[in-house]
């Protein structure tokens, strides 16, 4: 019974002392309306052994140094 004392008490002294989040987080911070951080996603076919096709999301720069041009893509 000590011991369940004890572990309510450490219990509740550490989450009296835990810090409060923050009520804006993320949400503060404004988007960019940059053309760079614009976001485009490709849906791949499903590789062997999964029916689950990918997705992967990158800027229009990090999509041309693989070597694909966005623009050319069907929408």
């Amino acid at each position: 019974m000590l011991k369940v004392l004890t572990a309510v008490a450490l219990s509740v002294v550490l989450v009296a002392n835990a810090p409060a989040p923050t009520p804006s987080g993320n949400r503060a911070q404004k988007p960019r309306n940059d053309a760079s951080d614009t976001q485009y996603c490709i849906k791949f076919d499903a590789s062997t052994g999964s029916r689950i096709p990918k997705t992967e999301c990158r800027s229009k720069s990090e999509w041309a140094q693989l070597g694909i041009n966005v623009d050319e893509l069907p929408k």
